[in-house]
């Protein structure tokens, strides 16, 4: 079993689990959260949540969860330590990353850090 995030527009968090949780999805432990989904399943529910979804934007699949990442070097050797030859099929494909920082986060504790970023 995979865990999954699936990114929506504000407000429609309860619709994305509506679709999840559908028998044409099937998806397991759904929770809602800040514009977008959590869920669980296995690779089929994931593939099954990025064609049938229509009110998903992204589904991501989680990769790697550490407690003890606190600077940009920790974030970069947990990335690095993953088994990207098992993810990619051969060294000419591409991945593509982007960040997006949770604002309410590092303004409620006066700080930003690695942990706010979804990758």
């Amino acid at each position: 079993t995979a865990s999954y995030f699936a990114t929506t527009l504000s407000g429609l968090e309860h619709v994305l689990a509506r679709e999840l949780e559908s028998p044409n999805i099937g998806a397991a432990g759904i929770r809602e959260g800040r514009l977008g989904v959590h869920f669980e399943g296995t690779p089929e529910v994931g593939a099954r949540a990025v064609l049938w979804c229509r009110s998903a934007m992204r589904v991501m699949e989680l990769l790697d969860q550490r407690d003890d990442v606190n600077t940009q070097s920790e974030l970069y050797d947990m990335c690095y330590d993953l088994p990207w030859t098992d993810l990619l099929e051969s060294e000419s494909q591409t991945l593509s990353v982007s960040s997006v920082l949770s604002l309410d986060r590092a303004m409620s504790s006066g700080r930003m850090r690695p942990g706010d970023w979804v990758c």
